[in-house]
């Protein structure tokens, strides 16, 4: 999405079968998430104290512990405290969402992965017969990515409340040339995934967020999981950023994300990021084909499956998807040989100064997944 441009991407793309539950706690409901456990929340509250941001989430999930906390404040002009149960944004963490809507309805028979641009955006950008859907799941599409943070920003301190039409958009993204003949390179890509949002839409004859509902979320009950086509939702959560060099810190909360949509204008809490990676990665959501088709990276992707980057740590191999859009930053991480996992957020990014948040939400990947490593592999 526009909301993590390939440098950013790259250094968090730290990315990060049995029932995840089979045989110990089960998983709760909404309200019997337990606090965070201390190592948890100091890394929480280190974080934002570091960061200047003024709050931030934490959840994780283990077969012995779910557990949701978090820090600071989420109004700076009210000094209200943030709670866990608060919407956040996550920017690019979106496309996790809209990759798992894609591959529910491959699994339904509703789209296929060779299925051509040309099938369902004819004439959108230019050799659109020859890109598949999944050329675009992983980014190898060629299609050139115009929504860069500059761009954005620039669109967004001229007039934040513009609406964008998908025909905008649309016209926006097919006037720029490919990067690359399809398939023979891999780049990342925002414009690649707003264009899938429209595919769900037409292959469904429902709104993005009604095929979301019906086929993923639904399965769960998630009730506090959006993709936003326009201003942001969620109050009373605000969020903060310094756009460009020189400026105070600005509320971007009402800035409007319509030009991010399927590609980076996600929100949800906690609970509901936890249960969809319960869901995704451990309920069947998917069937198993479809679900091996994410989680695999093929040439020449690079770490990138569908909707979710593939790396190792420890000697494990980790899913995960980070985002980072002007007043947010977020990060969710998933290690299947131990059926653990984590989110995190906060509620400021400033464009003046990305590589430092990155690396500092670098160190929060080591240092969470870390003891979740060590307790899961004690308890075998």
């Amino acid at each position: 999405m526009p909301t993590c441009h390939r440098p950013a991407l790259t250094l968090l793309s730290l990315v990060v079968s049995c029932g995840l539950f089979s045989g110990c706690i089960g998983e709760p409901d909404n309200e019997a998430i337990a606090p965070l456990p201390g190592e948890y929340q100091a890394i929480l509250d280190e974080i934002v104290a570091t960061t200047g941001a003024p709050g931030g989430v934490m959840g994780i999930m283990s077969p012995t512990l779910w557990a949701a906390g978090a820090s600071g404040v989420a109004n700076l002009d009210t000094g209200e405290p943030m709670t866990p149960d608060m919407k956040v944004r996550i920017a690019s963490m979106t496309k996790t969402f809209t990759a798992a809507v894609v591959m529910k309805l491959v699994d339904e028979g509703l789209l296929s992965l060779d299925d051509t641009l040309e099938k369902w955006l004819p004439g959108v950008v230019e050799r659109s017969d020859q890109i598949t859907l999944r050329m675009i799941l992983n980014h190898t599409a060629g299609i050139h990515d115009g929504l860069t943070f500059e761009i954005l920003v620039d669109w967004m301190l001229h007039d934040p409340d513009r609406q964008w039409s998908q025909q905008e958009m649309l016209d926006w993204i097919g006037s720029f040339p490919l990067d690359f003949d399809p398939g023979t390179d891999y780049s990342y890509s925002n414009a690649g995934y707003y264009i899938l949002g429209v595919i769900v839409e037409r292959a469904t004859g429902k709104t993005f967020q009604e095929a979301l509902d019906e086929y993923v979320l639904s399965k769960k009950g998630l009730k506090d999981t959006e993709v936003i086509a326009g201003l942001t939702a969620g109050a009373p959560t605000q969020f903060y950023s310094v756009p460009v060099d020189g400026m105070e810190i600005v509320n971007v909360t009402n800035w409007n994300l319509s030009w991010d949509w399927t590609a980076g204008s996600g929100v949800t809490t906690v609970s509901d990021m936890l249960h969809f990676l319960d869901l995704l990665f451990v309920k069947d959501l998917l069937s198993p084909q479809a679900l091996q088709e994410m989680t695999t990276v093929t040439s020449p992707a690079d770490r990138y499956g569908f909707g979710m980057n593939v790396t190792t740590y420890q000697g494990k191999v980790l899913y995960s998807h980070s985002g980072a859009n002007p007043g947010n930053i977020s990060i969710w991480v998933f290690i299947p040989e131990i059926n653990s996992g984590f989110f995190f957020a906060l509620n400021r990014l400033d464009l003046t100064d990305l590589m430092t948040v990155m690396d500092e939400l670098q160190s929060v990947v080591h240092r969470t997944s870390d003891p979740l490593i060590a307790q899961e592999t004690r308890g075998r």
